[in-house]
């Protein structure tokens, strides 16, 4: 939706990057214009990362990175035959260091900016100042993220916490409309209850990512990480035992369950309302002057929730979660902007988070990672050897053409190629129209800032080649080159898409299904590892950065798989990230409740019998492990230790959820292959 703040702000950052390309030409000179275009996409590509977690380190990377590509595309324009192996070497470089399984890649501004060198080329005397250029590129990078994401932790975290606060008082207003007997009334509150959830697991999976971008060595998450995640958790565990208000409750979909919430709910359910608005409110105070209010001040909202007796087990459990929300709340407000990014290092760093391990284990045939380095490698070199076998002006079309097209996943390839020749063709029709038209260059000039402006606001890759093409053409002409054609750029493009479909159709050839399935048994594993945590932290051996690292990742699965089924349309993804979520808050609470002390020592054995048979999940034994869980509900006289064997067997029932789903869609995709 197109709007007054949208406008400033897209109007703001172009002018910002036509300015710093006209700074970067004064400095560097006109042949290095690209490598300026490709400098202030990757800084504003990263923007979206913090890196200021490790400075130093990110600096010498981004260096190491830039100088390296500067190398090499010098020499790779010095022989073509070199060329096609220099070419391979460094887009696959490129293709593997910054591509990843779970998080949004960042390899285009690095293979935009090789290409521009590449196209452009530069002599031994003019060679210097283009890796001052490279250099000085990656020492912006960093400084941009001073600038912008300096305190990003401190910033986003207050801000985005009080926001779910916010949206849990909307969902208890909402929830208490639905106690009306108008069925209109009804059906309007849980749309908007809907609404409420999305916009909750919108800012949740932000706050995640932000937490997940600031670990130290991609592993040790900060003090005021750990806090934030804590808080973060603690509030969605209150939303989703909220949702036990609603009618369609995931969790009544098994009748045990259900006639023990119902047989405690002996307070009204406006009753558990308006104790959940109190204490929100109370929350989102305490978040808003933190910095003001005393330990002592929330400290006393703690005892007092720890004072209420209920034999309703929601509410009883609302209290136990709010017990130790109050307690994060005293240690996050401790926590000095000085200290916010230093992490406790008590522990080595698992095998499965160590950076080198993870290239080591991608390095394979099977990997999407691999497979599509090798394919942007090999596409991108071929299209440089026919560039320069042919001598061709503006070859780099086809370069920068294959390197668009050429995707992890074989479909999409398939649906850019085709918009990309559409838009390319759209494009050169309102290029001939309009240069035909206008001749005077100051407005030729003002066509192309035009359409790089309108550029910023397009969303549609169709739309987006319709503004590249008049912009590239437009461009071409301006500078002085009126014998470019504008059949070259069709040409060179349809070039480009025949050679990329070529190369995803026969090269390591990795399709939608297959990288789904991956993404799924990727969550089962990460499962079975929170479990096993789980396990270790009732015989108190638990790794608590371990843990805290794997809840974090299925956020990121989460986009990863809504992102792969916007090709793949698995029917069955809704019911299965649904079911993820509660197993996720399931087993956190779980984990909180053991931490904190909350299981008695001669519980400690049954709790273990029981999470066994979470942890070796075994569909034959799914009634066995059900019937010893349901037994320990009914023979346990706390109600406190009743909700944490009803974790239990919430979370058996959501591993035994995942696994069918999950067998569901193997079949479907078995059929579909």
């Amino acid at each position: 939706m197109m709007t007054k703040k949208l406008v400033i702000s897209k109007t703001k950052l172009f002018i910002f990057i036509i300015a710093f390309i006209s700074i970067f030409i004064y400095l560097f000179g006109s042949k290095n214009t690209l490598i300026g275009v490709g400098i202030v996409t990757a800084m504003l590509t990263l923007l979206e990362r913090d890196l200021t977690i490790s400075p130093i380190k990110n600096l010498l990377k981004y260096l190491a990175i830039n100088i390296i590509l500067g190398i090499l595309s010098f020499f790779a324009v010095q022989n073509m035959y070199l060329g096609v192996l220099l070419n391979f070497i460094a887009l696959f470089i490129i293709g593997y260091v910054f591509s990843y399984d779970l998080k949004r890649a960042v390899y285009v501004p690095f293979g935009l900016m090789y290409i521009f060198m590449v196209s452009i080329p530069v002599g031994k005397s003019e060679f210097p100042m283009r890796l001052s250029a490279l250099a000085v590129g990656a020492v912006i990078i960093m400084i941009a993220q001073f600038v912008m994401n300096r305190n990003r932790m401190k910033n986003v975290g207050d801000k985005e916490l009080i926001s779910i606060c916010d949206e849990l008082l909307e969902k208890i207003s909402l929830l208490k409309n639905t106690i009306n007997d108008d069925s209109s009334i009804i059906k309007s509150s849980m749309r908007k209850i809907d609404s409420c959830n999305y916009r909750i697991n919108s800012i949740s999976k932000n706050l995640k990512m932000v937490i997940f971008d600031n670990r130290k060595d991609d592993f040790y998450i900060s003090i005021r990480g750990i806090d934030i995640m804590n808080i973060l958790f603690s509030l969605e565990r209150i939303s989703l035992i909220l949702e036990r208000y609603k009618k369609d409750s995931k969790e009544f979909e098994d009748e045990d369950i259900k006639n023990i919430l119902e047989e405690s709910s002996i307070n009204s359910k406006s009753d558990v309302l308006v104790v959940a608005t109190k204490e929100i409110n109370y929350i989102k105070m305490c978040l808003e002057n933190k910095d003001t209010i005393t330990d002592k001040e929330i400290l006393g909202f703690r005892d007092y929730v720890i004072a209420q007796d209920t034999k309703n087990i929601n509410l009883k459990e609302i209290y136990s979660v709010l017990e130790n929300l109050y307690e994060f709340l005293v240690d996050y407000k401790k926590v000095k902007s000085r200290d916010e990014k230093k992490a406790e290092r008590k522990s080595k760093i698992p095998h499965e988070f160590k950076r080198l391990s993870i290239y080591k284990k991608n390095f394979n045939l099977n990997s999407i990672r691999f497979s599509y380095a090798v394919k942007i490698a090999l596409a991108t070199a071929v299209a440089g050897f026919i560039m320069d076998y042919f001598h061709l002006r503006d070859g780099r079309w086809i370069m920068l053409t294959v390197f668009s097209l050429t995707q992890p996943y074989a479909e999409n390839c398939i649906q850019r190629s085709r918009k990309r020749i559409e838009g390319t063709f759209i494009g050169a029709v309102i290029f001939i129209v309009l240069f035909s038209i206008i001749k005077d260059s100051t407005l030729r000039s003002l066509i192309v800032l035009l359409a790089g402006y309108i550029n910023s606001y397009v969303v549609d890759y169709r739309k987006l080649m319709v503004c590249v093409t008049v912009s590239a053409l437009g461009s071409a002409v301006v500078m002085g080159d009126p014998n470019v054609l504008t059949i070259s750029r069709i040409s060179y493009v349809a070039l480009g898409a025949i050679i990329a479909l070529i190369v995803n159709k026969f090269i390591l050839p990795y399709d939608a299904k297959t990288g789904y399935q991956h993404v799924i048994e990727m969550y089962k594993g990460i499962v079975k590892n929170i479990i096993d945590e789980v396990n270790k932290s009732i015989e108190n051996v638990a790794d608590v950065y371990y843990i805290k690292n794997l809840l974090l990742i299925p956020s990121l699965i989460e986009d990863r798989l809504m992102l792969i089924n916007a090709i793949y349309k698995d029917k069955h993804q809704e019911d299965f990230l649904e079911n993820q979520k509660l197993l996720i808050s399931n087993m956190y609470n779980l984990y909180i409740n053991v931490n904190k002390n909350k299981i008695k020592d001669e519980d400690v054995e049954k709790i273990l019998r029981d999470t066994n048979y979470i942890s070796n999940y075994n569909v034959d034994k799914y009634d066995e492990g059900r019937s010893v869980i349901l037994e320990s509900i009914v023979n346990t006289k706390s109600l406190g230790d009743k909700i944490i064997c009803l974790n239990l067997l919430q979370t058996l029932n959501g591993v035994k959820e995942m696994y069918r789903i999950s067998n569901i869609t193997k079949i479907s995709i078995k059929e579909a292959a």
